[in-house]
């Protein structure tokens, strides 16, 4: 079972192909104003002759721009692509698997000009 995961809402974008939980590929860019030209070629570069079965998507927060081009290429493959499921996720989730083991309860980023995104998790 392949998934594909499309990560546009930090400065660094990123896309893996993992096979049964495991990655196999990743490519990443900071390049965010070349979003649009980058995202779809890498994709269909990495994807090349092989069935994916579910794409997972960061939905945000994050820059509008790159978290549009990326949700709307991660629907449009699942609306065109048959068998394919779209899955999405917070930005905040992400960070929080990228720290497994770890003790945080807050997550806080960067929106841009003097603005924060703040997470606290109440558990």
């Amino acid at each position: 079972m392949y998934t594909l995961g499309v990560n546009t809402a930090l400065q660094k974008s990123a896309i893996c192909l993992c096979k049964d939980g495991e990655i196999v590929k990743e490519k990443t860019w900071t390049d965010q104003r070349r979003e649009s030209e980058l995202l779809l070629p890498s994709v269909v570069e990495m994807c090349e002759d092989i069935k994916i079965d579910d794409v997972l998507v960061v939905k945000g927060p994050g820059p509008f721009t790159g978290i549009r081009i990326g949700v709307v290429t991660a629907n449009a493959m699942a609306q065109n692509m048959e068998g394919v499921r779209m899955h999405a996720i917070s930005t905040f989730e992400l960070l929080g698997s990228m720290a497994e083991g770890q003790e945080y309860d807050s997550v806080v980023l960067n929106a841009g000009g003097r603005t924060i995104f703040v997470y606290k998790d109440e558990d």
